[in-house]
């Protein structure tokens, strides 16, 4: 008898959390999920990463990240950081 209602117990709290996750996917999948935009207000790179990417020591024009952004005419947001590192960024 104790054994099955351990099992009850756990089916009960596994449909309540599967319920729980369904009811959370419904309400925020409408504000998530907006569809191919034909006008999107902005489009660029960041640059991710340490002193190489950030430019240390150098004028930000002189930036790889500058340098690539007027190459390809797109806009860019360097946030490299000094002594920063990819776990750091994360």
């Amino acid at each position: 008898m104790m054994g099955l209602h351990r099992w009850t117990r756990r089916w009960v709290v596994g449909a309540g959390l599967l319920l729980l996750a369904g009811t959370a996917a419904a309400i925020a999948w409408p504000r998530v999920w907006r569809g191919p935009s034909g006008t999107p207000s902005r489009h660029g790179v960041v640059f991710l990463g340490n002193s190489i990417t950030s430019g240390d020591g150098v004028t930000s024009d002189a930036t790889f990240a500058h340098r690539l952004g007027v190459a390809l005419a797109v806009p860019v947001w360097n946030a490299g950081v000094s002594g920063d590192t990819t776990t750091g960024a994360l």
